[in-house]
């Protein structure tokens, strides 16, 4: 932010050049709606920070529940699959 206190606004910036096509939370969108209760998907870090990746997946099911009336739960955890950090996603509910 600047001297007065707003950040530097911007006109005409194309949306595309700051917004990289959310592949990941297609997937974890299409991915959690299949989920059935005891099931799980696993999802590799790629140098993320696990714990914003955990609670991107819980918001992500939120809105899902909040779109479609749902009262699905879920549980992550880290977890490693051949060395590789992860977070599995488990349907509980």
């Amino acid at each position: 932010s600047s001297a007065n206190g707003l950040y530097k606004v911007e006109k005409g910036v194309p949306l595309d050049i700051y917004n990289e096509p959310r592949k990941e939370s297609s997937a974890f969108s299409k991915t959690l709606k299949v989920l059935e209760v005891g099931d799980s998907f696993w999802v590799p870090v790629n140098g993320g920070v696990v714990q914003q990746i955990q609670s991107g997946l819980v918001q992500h099911n939120n809105r899902l529940n909040a779109k479609y009336g749902w009262k699905r739960k879920i549980r992550t955890r880290t977890q490693k699959n051949d060395g590789v950090i992860g977070v599995r996603v488990w349907r509980v509910k």
